[in-house]
């Protein structure tokens, strides 16, 4: 399974940065609205997964892909880059408030116990 995802991370990339240099709007957009939830899946199956690196590459991303459509006047594209990259943004942020909030709750349920 983790094959498939690093697959799917490679292309994502290649899908991106050819939408980039091709100018395909829809390349770019899939690509690099997909290329760091992929990083994110494939790291978490190594338990390795490391949020900051993870939320700046959603930023890193989502600026590249705005910055993009903004130069191309494609002005609904940019909105619909920023709300996606937002909204990936806050899964990743709330997952993250959830897993320390679990940790928390379970080493309470260890000290009472």
């Amino acid at each position: 399974m983790v094959f498939f995802h690093i697959f799917l991370l490679v292309l994502f990339i290649i899908v991106g940065v050819a939408g980039l240099i091709y100018r395909v709007d829809e390349g770019v957009f899939i690509g690099l609205t997909l290329a760091p939830w992929e990083v994110r899946i494939v790291l978490a199956f190594f338990g390795k997964v490391n949020q900051k690196l993870v939320k700046m590459l959603i930023i890193i991303a989502g600026i590249i892909g705005v910055i993009y459509f903004l130069l191309q006047s494609r002005w609904a594209w940019a909105l619909a880059m920023a709300g996606v990259q937002g909204y990936i943004y806050l899964i990743v942020t709330r997952s993250v408030s959830k897993l320390i909030k679990k940790e928390e709750t379970d080493n309470d349920k260890k000290n009472k116990g």
